[in-house]
């Protein structure tokens, strides 16, 4: 089976690298010379069909929009995914593997430097995705519980305008989406990480940048004005999207099955 799942790079930092993680610069298009050269050894998001131009607001969906549009450039892969160099997808814990990880989180501006480090994280989420590749069809970073439902979230802590429109194009063009349903929950899938099968993967995207790609029109001079966290909308509102139509998906076809890893943030690097 042929795993590819993108880690996302938008910084010169240590690699995190296997058969089956990808490293992608997103948004190359943006950065500078010299920061070009010194990610040169992995491929950017500017290549073929890309989005790379739109990476301030987007961040990491440029890298999925990539792969969706250049399977060929990712290996033609059966199953696709995607997470970050601090975001990862890992194996469930037992007692010494947590302590050791925490303990590698804790020191790792120091630590995560060191290329068998790197090598051991890449591994254990290599061996876990591989694994979950084989049983489920959508895997999915356990998700967060909050004490405010996810409309309540999104409206703390973005633009409130920003979400109803996006909800209102969902609503008109995808009125068999679970729109309330999902808003009302308090428990979410962030980070826009998730791995699937190939062709679940190409309809998630073909669903999500339909959806975005009309709010561009609708929202997007206001967005560029930003100079500021909310600048990166359409990111912020992938998140919310991607939990509608997994939701959806799960409800409308019965034999996709989906898995959950343990997400495990690396801090310091």
């Amino acid at each position: 089976m042929n795993v590819k799942v993108m880690v996302c790079y938008h910084k010169d930092t240590p690699r995190l690298r296997s058969d089956v993680l990808f490293p992608i610069h997103v948004g190359r298009a943006l950065a500078s010379e010299e920061l070009k050269a010194a990610m040169a050894d992995m491929p950017g998001d500017d290549t073929g069909d890309n989005i790379s131009e739109k990476n301030a607001s987007y961040n990491e969906l440029t890298a999925l929009y990539w792969s969706w549009k250049n399977p060929a450039l990712l290996g033609s892969p059966d199953y696709i995914g995607l997470c970050h160099y601090r975001r990862l997808l890992s194996v469930p814990l037992g007692r010494g593997l947590r302590a050791r990880l925490y303990k590698i989180r804790r020191e790792c501006t120091r630590i995560l430097a060191q290329l068998g480090s790197m090598r051991w994280l890449a591994g254990m989420s290599t061996d876990a995705i591989r694994e979950v590749c084989g049983q489920y069809d959508i895997i999915v970073p356990s998700p967060f519980t909050m004490d405010l439902t996810m409309r309540e979230h999104y409206v703390a802590f973005h633009v409130e305008s920003d979400l109803d429109e996006a909800l209102s194009i969902v609503h008109e063009k995808y009125p068999l989406m679970p729109i309330s349903e999902v808003m009302n929950s308090t428990s979410v899938y962030f980070c826009n990480i998730a791995v699937m099968r190939a062709d679940l993967w190409n309809e998630y995207s073909a669903w999500l940048f339909d959806v975005l790609f009309e709010l561009e029109r609708h929202i997007d001079a206001d967005v560029q004005r930003r100079k500021n966290y909310q600048h990166r909308a359409y990111a912020f509102l992938g998140e919310r999207l991607f939990n509608i139509w997994l939701s959806y998906k799960k409800e409308a076809d019965a034999s996709i099955h989906v898995g959950e890893l343990p997400f495990f943030p690396l801090r310091g690097i």
